[in-house]
């Protein structure tokens, strides 16, 4: 539900705070605006009660509760360090059945598309992730960066365009699972996360609620 860090350093001695954003990155954003505030001259300890306050963008790593599923919608945009970042985010949410990880082409990254395509394979993989269902061509590069680094093959599904993943992937999952979806906003992975919410509204009695972590 959030994620939490002790501050050292601008007058500062461990102290511990908690932010609604997922991941490290979001915290190394929070000390980039804390340090910001601090050069402006505010007094942090009136600006700290605001990181517990702080809410993500749209399809930025936004939570939207199923019931029995957890989609984390961070469909709005993707490259390979906002993709590494979500893998490990996926990766240390707890106290679910399996972890998904739908991810679609990373556009834009001219000659060294295949290597950072690569690199987030061998990192679903080392992370641990259960399945991964890639939607794209230059997901080809993911999928065998994930079968190198160990992932079976059958915890790989790969369709070429986010309408084929809209008709595949909310029959995949099962109750207890969180699935994380993450993709180059052309590629349209909003319409997947529309279709799994349908989907799951209409098997699941619990009102679904989406709330921003």
């Amino acid at each position: 539900g959030g994620t939490s860090f002790r501050l050292h350093g601008m007058g500062l001695k461990g102290v511990e705070l908690t932010t609604p954003l997922l991941g490290r990155h979001n915290v190394q954003n929070v000390l980039s605006a804390l340090a910001a505030c601090a050069g402006l001259g505010h007094e942090l300890g009136e600006v700290l009660p605001a990181v517990g306050r702080l809410e993500g963008g749209r399809r930025r790593m936004e939570r939207v509760d199923l019931g029995d599923v957890v989609v984390m919608d961070d469909s709005y945009n993707a490259n390979p360090e906002s993709a590494a970042a979500s893998v490990r985010v996926l990766a240390g949410l707890h106290g679910h059945g399996r972890r998904v990880l739908v991810l679609g082409d990373m556009l834009e990254l001219g000659p060294t598309a295949a290597e950072h395509h690569h690199r987030i394979g061998a990192l679903a993989a080392e992370a641990g992730i259960d399945l991964v269902v890639l939607v794209g061509e230059l997901v080809r590069a993911t999928a065998a960066g994930a079968l190198e680094g160990g992932l079976a093959r059958d915890a790989i599904l790969h369709v070429g365009t986010a309408a084929e993943a809209v008709a595949k992937v909310p029959a995949l999952l099962r109750a207890g699972d969180v699935v994380l979806v993450k993709g180059s906003r052309r590629i349209g992975l909003e319409h997947v996360v529309a279709q799994i919410t349908a989907d799951w509204r209409a098997r699941s009695p619990v009102s679904p609620v989406r709330s921003l972590v």
